[in-house]
């Protein structure tokens, strides 16, 4: 169950989600996991606490990659599990290239879903974008970064 284990009970991560006041509906913009942040623990917390409420997350970004080194097999498969249990609906990430030494950031296109279609990388050209390549499920990094931008 979310938020049993003493390490999530030590700190309330999520004082804005209140059993004693719940909405309707959360939105919660650009969740990102990230080592030593992990963010889909203060999810599955405020998701206990009002588990009727709609809960919408926009482009998260909860992969498993920053935390598989930090919580233990059980604990991760646990987190992956609740980030699976979303169903994405829609996704726009901007692909950038930067460039050295100024870092300055270039778009090269973007990658994007919509609920019941293919996945669709995009590249930026003169005239706007031009589809590059079509994905039936989430494409992988590997597969994300093959691609000619």
């Amino acid at each position: 169950q979310p938020g049993s284990s003493a390490r999530k009970a030590a700190h309330d991560f999520t004082p804005a989600v209140s059993a004693d006041d719940p909405q309707d509906a959360y939105i919660v913009v650009r969740p990102r996991n990230s080592r030593g942040d992990a963010v889909v623990l203060a999810l599955m917390i405020a998701q206990a606490r009002v588990p009727d409420a709609e809960w919408v997350l926009l482009n998260p970004e909860l992969d498993d990659s920053a935390l598989k080194y930090t919580f233990g097999i059980r604990e991760t498969d646990s987190h992956a599990r609740f980030v699976q249990s979303f169903e994405q609906f829609y996704l726009v990430r901007g692909m950038f290239l930067l460039k050295r030494p100024a870092m300055q950031a270039k778009e090269r296109g973007h990658l994007g879903m919509r609920y019941g279609e293919s996945w669709e990388a995009l590249k930026r050209t003169a005239d706007g974008f031009v589809p590059i390549q079509t994905f039936e499920k989430t494409p992988s990094t590997n597969q994300i970064d093959a691609l000619s931008w």
